[in-house]
């Protein structure tokens, strides 16, 4: 089975700067829709011990460009007592 290679950069508020992230997924992520790559991102950070659960966030807006193979996500992480802003953009 072939893994296709995405490269994530997460701007959120709480860390103040940018963060960089490579995951693989097992489909062609030009294949699927695009808030399944963020769900896919997203179990990539629960599993590095980066989200304390694979679902502790909230997409306001997923939007796919595939002339530049990229998707934007927006959204809130979810904490117990709180919420924080992201904003991802997904390069595949």
């Amino acid at each position: 089975m072939a893994a296709f290679e995405c490269t994530a950069t997460v701007m959120g508020a709480a860390s103040g700067s940018d963060h960089r992230f490579t995951f693989s997924m097992a489909r062609d992520p030009a294949q699927v829709p695009a808030d399944e790559v963020v769900e896919a991102f997203a179990r990539h950070l629960y599993e590095d011990g980066h989200l304390q659960d694979p679902n502790a966030y909230e997409l306001n807006t997923v939007i796919r460009k595939s002339e530049k193979r990229l998707i934007l996500a927006i959204g809130h992480l979810r904490h117990p007592l709180d919420e924080d802003p992201f904003l991802t953009m997904i390069g595949y």
